[in-house]
């Protein structure tokens, strides 16, 4: 892949910048990821629907996460954090309720590329 085809914006990465703040390195990288683990594109293009049923409102951010002990860039997951000002204890209950409608059986999806926390 070249580099301009890694900075082209296509119609799914448009949409996901509309969706979601992209953190942590450069928005780029976030993009990059996405790309290469392009089957989580309809998980992304679902998640804030899904989200808002639960956590209305909430803005999202999408962002790299690397565990600091892993030595391999292939350890890297996306992780879509969910911005709440909700009582810490209620926001963990509604996102147990949002695994339990959604999440638990969608995360298949992203092949433990992905998965959801609380900001």
């Amino acid at each position: 892949m070249t580099e301009t085809t890694l900075t082209t914006p296509t119609l799914e990465s448009k949409k996901i910048e509309q969706l979601y703040t992209l953190k942590d390195r450069e928005p780029r990288e976030v993009l990059q990821f996405i790309k290469k683990h392009s089957f989580l594109i309809p998980l992304l293009l679902e998640a804030p629907q899904k989200i808002h049923q639960f956590f209305p409102n909430a803005p999202l951010i999408l962002a790299i996460h690397i565990d600091p002990e892993s030595s391999s860039e292939e350890d890297e997951e996306l992780v879509l954090r969910i911005k709440t000002d909700m009582d810490p204890e209620e926001s963990i209950d509604v996102l147990e309720e949002l695994d339990d409608a959604w999440w638990l059986k969608a995360s298949s999806i992203s092949r433990g590329k992905m998965f959801i926390n609380l900001q």
